[in-house]
């Protein structure tokens, strides 16, 4: 990856068919997903072996939610977007963390990931 806007993302996100589409999205725009997992304990290893720029995290992992790793996320000065298909207000005490919306678009990603990562969006 010798583009400079382009980054290493990490994606949490517990159904199959949405982390593939949304590693796919990643690769038109440039990036790299460097790991896709789907629940908290592959997530916490990930963290651990950390060779990624930012997350993407789902809220919802099978009735079990994100929150705990996203502090640890900030903890550990990770930028990350939560990925929900809820609205904004079921996030709550994450001011300032961005939501990509699903259903989302891939200018959505470019957006969100422009945001994390503080450039300019690629198309």
């Amino acid at each position: 990856m010798s583009d400079r806007n382009a980054f290493k993302i990490f994606i949490l996100e517990d159904e199959p068919a949405l982390g593939i589409v949304l590693e796919d999205m990643l690769s038109d725009l440039g990036h790299e997903a460097v790991q896709t997992v789907g629940n908290l304990p592959a997530a916490q290893r990930a963290l651990e072996h950390r060779n990624f720029d930012c997350a993407l995290i789902d809220v919802n992992l099978g009735g079990e939610q994100s929150f705990a790793f996203a502090r640890k996320l900030i903890d550990q000065s990770v930028p990350f977007a939560f990925v929900t298909g809820y609205s904004a207000s079921a996030v709550v005490g994450f001011k300032g963390v961005p939501i990509l919306q699903k259903p989302y678009t891939q200018e959505q990603v470019a957006t969100t990931i422009a945001q994390l990562m503080q450039v300019r969006p690629r198309q």
